[in-house]
């Protein structure tokens, strides 16, 4: 998978993980946004979970827990019948509205 937080010990509540059919990320006809709610990550093996909230899926996939191992997302596309069917993922911290505190 091609998402990995920034530094060990990431990623706080708020970052968000985009999926893609396609490498370059500019297919307008697919795609997906999670954020993440919370976070468990062992900082040294860089293995462990990230629960996501997401929208446009059923009820009951709101919140989904993502598998994290040596700090890459475990592939969503594998097994084919793998709730997301997406192969690639980026990670990204959204910025905070111009002028607001940091």
């Amino acid at each position: 998978m091609l998402a990995r937080p920034r530094r060990p010990g990431e990623p706080p509540a708020g970052d968000a993980i985009s999926f893609s059919l396609v490498p370059t990320f500019i297919d307008p006809t697919d795609g997906h946004v999670a954020v993440v709610v919370s976070s468990a990550v062992d900082r040294a093996t860089g293995d462990g979970t990230i629960v996501v909230a997401q929208e446009n899926v059923a009820p009951a996939d709101y919140r989904m827990v993502l598998d994290l191992h040596d700090w890459r997302l475990s592939d969503p596309a594998e097994p084919a019948d793998a709730a997301l069917q997406y192969p690639y993922a980026e990670w990204f911290r959204p910025l905070p509205p111009a002028g607001a505190a940091r």
